[in-house]
């Protein structure tokens, strides 16, 4: 594939309203979502954690808007037509390069700027070739896999290529600000989710300053990425994760207890010790209508009566994935998040039989445009399905109020 520069614009409209018919490769969109998470990792170590305030009163800094320009020009060079929603705006964008700009190219004459620009054009293209083989490879040995042996349904999306109208990308280049501005890095991520006809398809979670549980790799980032698009949920440059295999292999945590009282005995689900699973919130958002539910739960013993805590969008999603302290539920019905920063979740989860939804066990809604981008009626994510509908099931029984904090 050439890849040519395009200018960054700001964010599209819905698919609805685009009248394109471009041809989009789905790998390569991916390979690009991968590959720029990586290179925005850059800014985000580098430039100084000075905030301010945005309109709608969160922190922001020149990272965020640096990062998020690296990510909208590799993504447009694979296609200028797809529908790009990232968190910041336009104007941030701008601050972020200007930044940048200056701190690499402030006093180099024109001849070694060029040369600068060319030598970080073939890092770039280096860089997207090897992740694009890398996803190739994960996509053909799943699709091999699938004609010998039964697997998931639903496991893998079947088209490589589809029109750019029916594509969306949601990012958040650095969520976990106000964590990133008290130098608490282990929380900082980078979120990158390709949705194609509402439905998420790959998700990227990217550790700027490198993640616990997740093995080291040649690339500067800390990252895992996967989706249906290639039928499973990897770390990059390494292995495919736990809870991934585990699901392929009809060993997943199903519940053992229903709330009926009935007992699930399949026989093909590995024997897990289920009161060893744990919620995840943020400390300040942990009581209420949350709590309430977390105690639920574990008096039917499918759950940890503790909490625990963890900041982050990004990072909690990490959590579940990895499942490294029995982290299995992210319970939040109410706003606070937006759709960039659980698009990536939401790709990663279904390839490891997992769920995510609002309040009400409804999938999200990706047609929405930035100003509504907000997740008003909350989140339930959880890396069980079954769990996951145990706790909608729960949730609209009790009648919690969701205005109790």
């Amino acid at each position: 594939m050439t890849l040519t520069m395009a200018p960054l614009e700001p964010p599209s409209p819905p698919p609805s309203t685009m009248n394109s018919d471009q041809q989009v490769n789905l790998l390569e969109l991916a390979a690009a979502s991968l590959a720029s998470t990586i290179l925005a990792s850059r800014p985000i170590r580098s430039l100084a954690t000075t905030s301010r305030v945005k309109t709608d009163g969160s922190p922001v800094t020149d990272a965020d808007g640096a990062a998020q320009r690296i990510i909208c020009d590799l993504l447009r060079k694979v296609s200028s037509k797809i529908r790009i929603v990232g968190e910041e705006t336009l104007q941030e964008v701008e601050s972020g390069s200007k930044s940048i700009d200056q701190r690499f190219w402030q006093g180099v004459n024109p001849r070694k700027r060029r040369k600068g620009i060319q030598e970080k054009a073939k890092e770039e293209e280096v860089l997207f070739q090897n992740i694009f083989n890398e996803l190739c490879e994960r996509r053909k040995k799943v699709t091999e896999t699938m004609e010998r042996v039964s697997l998931p349904e639903k496991l893998l999306f079947v088209e490589e290529e589809v029109t750019a109208h029916r594509i969306s990308v949601f990012i958040d280049p650095l969520d976990g600000t106000s964590a990133y501005m008290k130098g608490n890095y282990t929380c900082v991520t980078t979120l990158v989710g390709i949705i194609v006809d509402n439905c998420p398809v790959f998700g990227v979670i990217g550790q700027p300053f490198g993640g616990e549980g997740i093995i080291e790799s040649e690339y500067e980032c800390a990252a895992v990425y996967g989706g249906t698009l290639i039928g499973g949920a990897f770390s990059v440059g390494g292995m495919e994760l736990k809870r991934s295999i585990m699901w392929k292999n009809v060993k997943v945590p199903i519940c053992a207890k229903k709330l009926d009282g009935t007992v699930n005995d399949d026989d093909d689900v590995e024997n897990i010790d289920y009161m060893k699973r744990k919620a995840i919130i943020s400390k300040s958002r942990a009581g209420g209508v949350v709590q309430k539910c977390i105690n639920a739960l574990a008096s039917r013993g499918l759950l940890h009566r503790e909490l625990i805590h963890i900041t982050g969008a990004g990072y909690k999603t990490m959590c579940l994935l990895l499942g490294t302290h029995g982290e299995s539920l992210w319970f939040f019905p109410k706003p606070g998040t937006s759709l960039w920063d659980i698009a990536a979740a939401d790709a990663l989860l279904r390839v490891m039989g997992g769920k995510l939804s609002d309040k009400f066990g409804r999938d999200m809604d990706y047609s929405k445009e930035w100003m509504d981008a907000e997740n008003m009626d909350g989140i339930v994510a959880c890396s069980d399905s079954a769990l996951h509908a145990e706790c909608i099931k729960l949730y609209r029984e009790e009648g919690w109020d969701d205005d109790t904090k």
